[in-house]
């Protein structure tokens, strides 16, 4: 089940217990709530960013992203030129690969507290991207993670990190 509530796009999750931000034509600033009303007196957590969710959304300034959302799927801001800063609400626990790759304008993101891993190509072309702090649980950085990121200068690697994929600096 789909619907659109303030502009945003969510489709309800078969379990019925959740939704997920889907793809639609996003511009200007987002905010995702943390619950949305639906059906009168039902109000869902909302979990997940899905798969292209703002994928190409070129006009889409800042997004604010709620406590309680999880997961950030695959190439869930890909291209998103206009985008400049994100902060992760530590509740995320997964963002998955390309999710925010050719981010050209992206000059600063805070990642959650609780992520165990960079997936591959995640900040690929990311030029604007000057500096990062990995969080302290990331046993590994997967290939091209930072590819192409010609304005990184700074960034604080974990004591723990393991694992730099090829080509993650590159």
């Amino acid at each position: 089940m789909e619907f659109i509530l303030n502009n945003i796009k969510y489709r309800i999750h078969d379990n019925g217990s959740e939704v997920s931000v889907i793809p639609n034509d996003y511009k200007g600033d987002i905010v995702i709530p943390a619950y949305v009303q639906y059906d009168g007196d039902l109000w869902i957590p909302v979990t997940t960013i899905a798969y292209a969710a703002f994928r190409d959304c070129e006009e889409l300034t800042s997004v604010s992203l709620s406590e309680g959302l999880s997961t950030i799927e695959n190439r869930a801001f890909e291209r998103c030129t206009s985008l400049k800063e994100m902060i992760i609400p530590d509740t995320v626990l997964s963002i998955q690969s390309n999710a925010f790759s050719h981010c050209r304008s992206l000059e600063k993101i805070k990642l959650p507290s609780m992520l165990r891993h960079i997936d591959y190509d995640m900040f690929w072309g990311c030029e604007s991207l000057q500096e990062i702090d990995i969080p302290p649980l990331v046993k590994a950085i997967e290939s091209h993670g930072f590819y192409k990121c010609t304005q990184l200068k700074r960034i604080s690697l974990p004591d723990g990190l393991e694992e730099i994929g090829r080509y993650c600096f590159a």
